[in-house]
C-alpha cells in the first residue's frame, strides 16, 4: 500500500508533540485558524482555536498544515508590489 497525502499527513500529526504552535489548517481546501495542536488519536486531530475552544477534524481531511503563528497576508501586500 502507498503512502497517500492523507495516510503521510496523519503519521506527521502521530509525531507532533501537545501545544505545538499551528497557524492555519487547511481542510477539504478551506482555511481554518488554530492556534495549536493537541493530539491525534484514532484518525482524529485535536487543535485549540484561537478563542481556545478544542477543534477535532477528521486526519484524512487536513490538506495543509502552517506551523507556528501565521500571519495575515495584508500586512505583505507592500512587498509585492
Amino acid at each position: 500500500m502507498s503512502n497517500t497525502e492523507p495516510e503521510r499527513i496523519s503519521e506527521l500529526l502521530k509525531k507532533l508533540p501537545p501545544n505545538c504552535p499551528v497557524g492555519i489548517l487547511y481542510v477539504n481546501g478551506a482555511e481554518m485558524p488554530v492556534a495549536s495542536f493537541s493530539n491525534y488519536s484514532n484518525g482524529l486531530a485535536y487543535f485549540v482555536s484561537l478563542d481556545s475552544q478544542i477543534c477535532i477534524v477528521n486526519g484524512d481531511r487536513i490538506d495543509g498544515i502552517i506551523f507556528g503563528v501565521a500571519e495575515p497576508f495584508e500586512e505583505f501586500e507592500d512587498d509585492f508590489e
